[in-house]
C-alpha cells in the first residue's frame, strides 16, 4: 500500500506496476489525515480476510 502527497499519474502507475495493491493521496488536514488512517486500520484489522496461521 502507497501512503504519498503525490497524485502524479506516472507515480500511481510505476506502484502498481511495483506489485501496490493500493495508492492512497494523503489528505492535506490533519482530520483528514487521522480519518484516512483509521479507515486503513478498519480495513486491514476488520474486513481483510487472512489465512490462518
Amino acid at each position: 500500500m502507497i501512503l504519498t502527497s503525490s497524485e502524479a499519474e506516472q507515480d500511481i502507475i510505476d506502484s502498481y506496476d511495483r506489485h501496490a495493491n493500493a495508492y492512497l493521496t494523503k489528505p492535506i488536514n490533519f482530520e483528514g489525515f487521522v480519518d484516512i488512517v483509521r479507515r486503513i486500520e478498519e480495513f486491514w484489522l476488520t474486513v481483510v480476510k487472512q489465512p490462518p496461521e
